[in-house]
């Protein structure tokens, strides 16, 4: 692995901060997935039941690929730190979610990888939540995001998501989250 501003092949490519922003981006997807219906089923109500409560994050993975301008690569972010990242599920269907974290970003580029540890800013959201079929659905002000439930223990959370945005702002390009798994703890 080289770090962040080395030469990474014959021409000379220089990975400097203009490449460092390239590092964000999927990041910025992932912050988007993290934090930002009903039904009659008795399961969901289980669920819902089992879900209401402060959670804290404890960990953060995701892996996917971005094409950005004549730029393709994959990436894998690994959570390394947590500042009060929570999660709360109130009984009337409302949640809040705030925190920040570190990740140790892995990006992917012509057989090299280029690695940088990064803080993913703290951020702030609310809004409504329901279960339906395994399912958590998250509606903010603005967006809706849908989280499938792999794990819910009494103290325990895991959710799978996965999603996809358009850049914009000069070159045009793509990013892909393919796996995000969230592991939550029961405060």
């Amino acid at each position: 692995m080289l770090p962040i501003g080395y030469i990474v092949d014959e021409n000379s490519l220089l990975i400097n901060q203009k490449m460092k922003k390239l590092f964000l981006i999927p990041m910025l997807l992932v912050c988007f997935l993290l934090g930002s219906c009903g039904s009659d089923d008795d399961n969901d109500s289980e669920i819902s039941n089992e879900i209401n409560g402060t959670w804290e994050v404890s960990n953060v993975y995701y892996e996917g690929d971005m094409n950005y301008g004549n730029l393709d690569y994959q990436f894998i972010g690994q959570s390394v730190s947590f500042d009060d990242y929570i999660f709360d599920f109130k009984e009337d269907g409302t949640f809040t979610s705030s925190g920040a974290y570190t990740v140790e970003f892995t990006m992917i580029m012509n057989g090299q990888e280029y690695t940088s540890e990064e803080a993913v800013p703290y951020s702030s959201v609310s809004g409504n939540y329901s279960i339906v079929d395994d399912k958590l659905y998250l509606e903010t002000q603005s967006e809706e995001h849908e989280v499938e439930i792999i794990e819910l223990s009494s103290n325990r959370m895991i959710l799978n998501a996965s999603g996809s945005a358009a850049l914009t702002g000069g070159m045009e390009g793509t990013a892909n989250v393919d796996v995000m798994e969230i592991t939550l703890q029961k405060q």
